[in-house]
Formats: C-alpha cells, structure tokens, sequence
C-alpha cells in the first residue's frame, strides 16, 4: 500500500470513530437538555451534519482503492479534507489534517511516476 493510501485510510477511520463519538455526545446531552430544561433546538441540523459527515468518511474509505489516476485522487482527497471540514465542523478537523497530506502526496506520487517514465 502506497503512503497516500494509509494516511487516507487512517484518517477514513478516525473520523468515523470522531464523528461516531459526537453522535453519541449529541444525543447525550440533547437528551439530558430536553430532559431538564426543555430545549430541544438545533439537534437536528447536527445530526444531518454528522450524517454528511460520516458519508463523507466512507467515500473517503473506498476512493484511494477505486480510483487509479493519482492526480485525480489527490485532487480528491484534498476536496474531500475540505468537505469533511466544513459538514462536521471542528469534529473534522483529525480527517481534514490526514487528508490533505494524503492528497498532497497523491499528487506528488504522479509527478515521481511522470519523472521515471
């Protein structure tokens, strides 16, 4: 496996843990504010966030294996650690720093594999 590919799928996971982890904290304590004060606003759009989010995640998961040309990958990644960073919010700032490194050095890997040939 190829150093992109790594850092892609580390940072595929580890969001998915982190988005997974807001999730339940979103619940928690939307549950425990409805419970004892009775404010339920907002909930929703984070959970349709979280949701982006974890989609996101898993496209991020499966495209550094389906997609061959490296530019195009890197390109992708990079817009994918930018995606990811803005539907989660701060929770998707540990895929955005894994991503971007992946994407960059997709795009690296092209430019050794042109300089070979």
């Amino acid at each position: 496996m190829k150093s992109y590919q790594i850092l892609a799928l580390i940072g595929g996971v580890l969001g998915i843990l982190v988005v997974f982890g807001a999730l339940i904290a979103i619940y928690f304590v939307g549950h425990m504010l409805e419970s004892f004060w009775g404010v339920a606003e907002g909930k929703e759009q984070i959970i349709i966030q979280i949701t982006i989010s974890f989609i996101l995640y898993i496209v991020v998961l499966v495209i550094p294996f389906v997609i061959r040309d490296t530019k195009v990958l890197g390109i992708a990644l990079i817009v994918l650690g930018i995606a990811t960073l803005i539907s989660a919010g701060g929770f998707g700032v540990v895929g955005f720093v894994l991503l971007i490194p992946a994407g960059i050095l997709s795009l690296k890997e092209k430019g050794i594999q042109k300089q070979t040939m």
